[in-house]
């Protein structure tokens, strides 16, 4: 067997904090770990069977984008007056270790390599809490290990982690750069004669129209804000897509002439289960914030001047 380590980039973007208080959960896992309990009872071990071409640059890449989402997984655990704390930073390097998996996958049971992989302890005051393992079989071929400790995640978290790394991994291979002032205008054409008295139009005061990201993710939601703004202009008013960039970076706005939204809903505005469908906001508004996050970007509201709300999208330059 040969091995081999493809480093993830490191990530500045978040300040360190602590030391921070713990949950009695993590309380509990550490005191198990001090007196020796290590064993798989308190890892979460996924292994994946990865056929076809792997990018494995922009696995890592991905890797790391996931670390500066999940601020769990920038966590390391110590005593402050005897007493567990966590401290919670601002990078986590995780490398992805290749090895290359002689004689391949058995019927039954793991190979003695992937096995003591899995069982390897994890040192909760150094970190990091999770390790990822790339097991090439053959050019085309992989399985993916990937083992968390259990005070770093838990089982729905991980369903999370997978989509996240899922949709950065994509974003890496296929981010071909997009069109976006073309994407915006052949958005808004899907809503013409929707409201005869609302009045829909881009601008675009980009200096580079070409955008790297998702143009079906991205449409979505262009498609829920533009959805939103007609039902809060109701039978007249204006939407005005603008876009715009700084150092790279893009801003996409909507903004419209309708019934605005109420200090009081915009703490609420982009969860699951919120909708104000009569007063036009909420719609679909959780689905935007989960792709605009995927594209490592943020979104906010605020007013519209004189009327109206105005949704601001800023995303990171590629």
């Amino acid at each position: 067997m040969t091995t081999a380590s493809t480093e993830s980039t490191e990530s500045t973007a978040i300040a360190s904090r602590g030391p921070l208080r713990t949950s009695y959960g993590q309380r509990r896992l550490w005191f198990a770990d001090q007196i020796g309990q290590q064993g798989l009872e308190f890892v979460y071990p996924y292994a994946l069977r990865l056929r076809g071409p792997l990018d494995k640059v922009a696995l890592a890449a991905a890797l790391d984008l996931v670390v500066e989402r999940h601020e769990s997984l920038r966590t390391t655990y110590g005593l402050v007056d005897d007493e567990p704390h966590q401290w919670i930073h601002a990078t986590a390097p995780i490398k992805v270790d290749e090895y290359e998996l002689v004689g391949g996958l058995a019927a039954e049971g793991l190979p003695p390599a992937v096995q003591t992989d899995l069982e390897r302890p994890f040192d909760l005051v150094n970190g990091p809490l999770m390790r990822m393992s790339l097991y090439e079989i053959g050019e085309r071929e992989h399985v993916l290990l990937v083992v968390v400790h259990h005070i770093a995640t838990d089982g729905w978290s991980m369903d999370v982690f997978f989509r996240d790394l899922t949709a950065f991994y994509n974003a890496e291979v296929t981010g071909e750069p997009t069109d976006l002032p073309e994407l915006a205008r052949a958005t808004v054409r899907l809503f013409e004669g929707a409201r005869p008295g609302v009045a829909v139009r881009v601008e675009s005061r980009l200096r580079n129209d070409l955008v790297r990201l998702d143009p079906d993710q991205m449409k979505r939601v262009l498609v829920n804000l533009i959805d939103n703004a007609l039902e809060a202009c109701g039978e007249s008013g204006e939407i005005l897509v603008l876009l715009s960039d700084r150092d790279g970076a893009c801003t996409i706005e909507v903004a419209d002439t309708g019934r605005g939204v109420p200090a009081r809903d915009r703490d609420k505005l982009f969860l699951p289960d919120f909708t104000t469908k009569g007063r036009g906001t909420g719609l679909g508004l959780a689905i935007v914030y989960r792709i605009v996050a995927d594209h490592r970007g943020t979104i906010r509201v605020e007013d519209n001047r004189p009327r109206g709300a105005r949704f601001i999208i800023e995303l990171p330059a590629a």
